[in-house]
């Protein structure tokens, strides 16, 4: 009988229990990805493990015998798509809190019309081949260094900042990295930062003429009055006739290409040690081999202190903390057109100029020119004595960027000892 081996499939009733005990457990669908998943997911509190457990107590309820541990799990990662894990964009502040509460239901009707029609605009862009899309979000603070070094996880490390753009006419990612160590993440910092972006897609394609930005619904970072006056002096300094500035509904991103990019860098920095923004940047560049990255390291000089520029100019008119979308032409820059919903079909005018203007006498008005930022960033002693003990571990060329930066202190601790920086 050598190769006649008996039959050990596993009896189809008993396959069926299992599929009819994992159909038991609810599951809710994705919040956001609905559209484009049909993924589900189960409490996050249950585990596989779990579930087995629960599972052979219903067979010893019911007097039958349960299959093994290992088959319980391949018939639920085979048969079903359905996770324990939501992920971390899955989750709205007011959907959650709308949901729970019956007296706000005006308002989360509200909310998801204003969901909707975010969603209903952003598909027209996707299928306008003819629109020149930039997608822009800031990412979460990179703390450098990080690597697997007992004494790193104890110390004050330096914030990097790394403001993230999509391109939708060649799909080009574009990268503007700098440090606390010479600017911080205000409103002036990101208008810098965004310009310097808009400034590398301009170069690459210098017929393009009219932009659609889309962004966060952050009013700190992207819907304000020095966003608005950045973006206006860049259209008059490079020529640009047109920029439609369009802003996702709150707690419901718009700009999954860059939300995508984020969940890559992310993921390689998991992988990796990484010192200083030096090695930042060499890890960006292995991260998506199929998109080209454009680096762009922000220096002191790159960033314009647009704020005091603002001075007599009347930005009030503008409901920057409720618009939705914002729109600048080249020819009139002291108008503003703005939209409070994407469902109203035209925009609605104002001035900033501080006395009142028709679209005659505003053409020949232009705005101040923007002084470039004087502001010394100051980086705590802890924390350069702090940067100072790990720079032992480092590289040559990380540490000098340390160094080059003024951020090392007046000695290096070494791991045993005390050494002088050189």
């Amino acid at each position: 009988m050598r190769g006649k081996g008996t039959s050990r499939r596993t009896p189809q009733d008993a396959i069926e229990r299992v599929r009819s005990h994992i159909n038991s457990f609810p599951r809710v669908p994705s919040h956001y990805c609905r559209s484009s998943s049909t993924k589900k997911y189960l409490e996050p509190g249950l585990s596989l493990t779990m579930m087995y457990e629960l599972y052979c107590e219903v067979c010893d309820n019911e007097s039958k015998v349960p299959v093994k541990l290992s088959m319980y799990p391949t018939i639920f990662q085979n048969e079903f798509n359905i996770s324990f894990k939501m992920p971390k964009k899955d989750r709205c502040d007011r959907c959650e809190l709308y949901a729970n509460d019956t007296a706000c239901d005006e308002k989360y009707q509200a909310h998801i019309l204003d969901k909707t029609h975010s969603k209903t605009e952003r598909n027209k862009n996707r299928k306008s081949p003819n629109t020149a899309t930039i997608c822009v979000d800031l990412q979460n603070v990179i703390t450098l260094p990080k690597a697997e070094i007992k004494d790193f996880f104890y110390k004050r490390k330096l914030n990097v900042y790394n403001l993230t753009a999509h391109f939708s006419v060649d799909k080009h990612v574009y990268n503007a990295i700098w440090c606390e160590a010479t600017a911080g993440r205000g409103a002036n910092e990101i208008a810098s930062a965004l310009c310097s972006i808009l400034q590398a897609v301009k170069s690459g394609h210098p017929d393009i003429k009219e932009y659609t930005l889309w962004s966060e619904s952050c009013v700190p970072q992207n819907r304000n009055s020095v966003m608005t006056y950045a973006l206006k002096r860049f259209m008059s300094n490079h020529g640009i006739d047109r920029i439609t500035q369009k802003l996702c509904c709150p707690g419901h991103s718009n700009i999954q290409k860059v939300d995508n990019v984020h969940s890559h860098i992310e993921k390689v920095l998991k992988t990796k040690e990484v010192f200083s923004p030096v090695s930042l940047v060499r890890a960006l560049k292995t991260v998506r081999r199929k998109a080209l990255f454009r680096i762009i390291q922000m220096q002191k000089h790159n960033f314009v202190e647009f704020q005091k520029s603002l001075v007599g100019l009347k930005f009030n008119a503008i409901p920057h903390t409720c618009v939705k979308s914002l729109q600048y032409e080249r020819s009139l820059e002291m108008f503003v057109f703005f939209k409070l919903s994407f469902a109203d079909e035209s925009f609605r005018e104002t001035t900033i100029y501080g006395k009142p203007l028709t679209r005659n006498s505003g053409s020949c008005k232009s705005l101040p020119v923007p002084k470039m930022s004087q502001k010394v960033p100051v980086i705590s002693a802890m924390k350069k004595k702090d940067l100072c003990s790990m720079l032992p571990y480092m590289s040559e060329v990380d540490r000098r960027y340390y160094e080059a930066k003024r951020l090392c202190g007046d000695c290096i601790e070494e791991p045993q000892q005390k050494k002088q920086c050189t």
